[in-house]
């Protein structure tokens, strides 16, 4: 009896893990993408890929950053930077490849 119940105990957990979520590939390519701030104050960046938006981080002044980018909708996107008081924003074009890809905020 205690077998059949250990059994049973057993069977029921391996299919509730069988129900658990979707498995999902993986996004697509991974890109690293290096950001420079050479204005004196700090920068908040993003990309669009054309199909959506996706805040990458904060850049203090001065600074340069790594950013990783995975699964764009398309290699070639936009690099927009803003400061806080939204006196200056930046756009620089960037075609994503696997190595160096660099992008200046320069105004």
């Amino acid at each position: 009896m205690r077998r059949k119940l250990a059994t049973i105990v057993v069977l029921g957990a391996v299919l509730a893990c069988a129900r658990g979520g979707d498995i999902e590939s993986e996004p697509g390519p991974v890109y690293l993408l290096t950001v420079e701030n050479p204005m004196a104050h700090a920068m908040d960046v993003w990309y669009d890929d054309g199909e959506e938006t996706a805040e990458l981080g904060r850049i203090e002044p001065g600074a340069i950053r790594e950013f990783v980018i995975a699964g764009p909708a398309r290699p070639e996107i936009d690099v927009v930077a803003r400061d806080d008081g939204r006196t200056h924003t930046v756009t620089r074009a960037a075609q994503l490849t696997r190595g160096a890809n660099r992008v200046v905020l320069t105004p």
